[in-house]
């Protein structure tokens, strides 16, 4: 008998939140492997080394650049971008969180309306509301790691849901807002220091494979 599941496999998944940094005249030197900006701070729009990034009109639009060193102007980078390009571009930046071990959601349920009156014969019920529920993660705890310190600044974010995309193996994505509702670490005799999170989504989840 031979099997011809499609299934994707866990390995290659990937979260990461995104956020833009728009209208920044910028020009993307070879050379150098830089982005330099001419007005404006990097640092002060929250971008930092380990991030990553891909641009409109500047540079090779089709990279997905890692950030290996920044100043309030410079974002040096790999691979290098297209040289003597310049020009006004909006930069969409991932937040990639990092050494994730496992994935728990995104998932949830509909609540149930009961609908029934003094005609029905059975209980009927109609479809309400999405919720769609949290997503767990567990990680190697890393200090310094540039995602697992965004995962604790954006839970001091209370008000303010952060965008995050999921990347299976097969490059089927999930979209969603979410929360950060807790990060904490943990850690017990001859083991790891480990760390935990959970993202609490708001409104909907957007599957790419889904017209």
């Amino acid at each position: 008998m031979s099997y011809t599941s499609g299934a994707i496999v866990a390995q290659g998944t990937t979260l990461h939140r995104t956020f833009t940094v728009s209208a920044v005249t910028a020009t993307a030197t070879a050379s150098s492997s830089k982005f330099t900006r001419s007005a404006g701070s990097w640092a002060t729009d929250g971008v930092k080394v380990g991030m990553k990034f891909t641009t409109t009109t500047v540079g090779n639009t089709a990279d997905t650049y890692t950030i290996t060193a920044a100043t309030a102007t410079d974002l040096t980078v790999t691979p290098a971008p297209a040289d003597a390009a310049s020009g006004a571009a909006d930069f969409v930046i991932q937040v990639p969180c990092g050494e994730i071990t496992s994935i728990d959601g995104p998932g949830g349920s509909n609540s149930e309306i009961d609908v029934t009156s003094m005609n029905s014969t059975s209980k009927e019920f109609r479809n309400g509301l999405r919720d769609s529920g949290e997503v767990s993660l567990e990680m190697n705890f890393v200090p310094g790691d540039v995602g697992q310190i965004d995962l604790r600044e954006q839970q001091a974010e209370t008000n303010t849901a952060g965008n995050y995309v999921m990347t299976l193996s097969d490059d089927t994505t999930l979209s969603f807002s979410a929360f950060v509702r807790d990060f904490r670490i943990n850690g017990a005799v001859d083991d790891k220091v480990s760390a935990s999170c959970t993202l609490r989504v708001t409104g909907d989840v957007t599957w790419s494979d889904m017209a």
